[in-house]
């Protein structure tokens, strides 16, 4: 897909340095552009294209890039919303390094790094 394609040359522009290792949390805030149609008052975008569709566009680009493979994502989350007036439509995607903190399987944030596709 063509949105596919411009997401993973804007992460290998951005993205400086060799894909992580290891466990990772991703964050992912899709803003699409407000159909003419929709309510002023709607905020969220509750239509296609599916968030689960646009959430894996976003793991399977970052590999090789960001990461290694996608399978190091181990906690994830994600919203899909309308653009404000003003900003522009694209993704933010936020990716941490995890790493067990204790005996119990605590983690902790080791690194993060940012990256918007506009």
């Amino acid at each position: 897909a063509l949105w596919r394609s411009a997401l993973y040359a804007v992460l290998q522009d951005q993205w400086d340095g060799p894909p992580w290792e290891g466990p990772v949390a991703v964050q992912l805030e899709f803003v699409l552009i407000k159909p003419k149609s929709a309510r002023k008052r709607d905020l969220y975008q509750a239509k296609k294209p599916d968030a689960d569709k646009l959430e894996r566009a976003c793991f399977d680009a970052m590999s090789g890039i960001v990461l290694r493979d996608d399978g190091q994502v181990v906690r994830w989350g994600g919203w899909k919303r309308y653009a404000r007036d003003g900003e522009s439509p694209g993704v933010r995607i936020e990716v941490s390094r995890l790493r067990v903190t204790d005996t119990k399987g605590g983690d902790r944030e080791q690194a993060r790094s940012s990256v918007r596709l506009d």
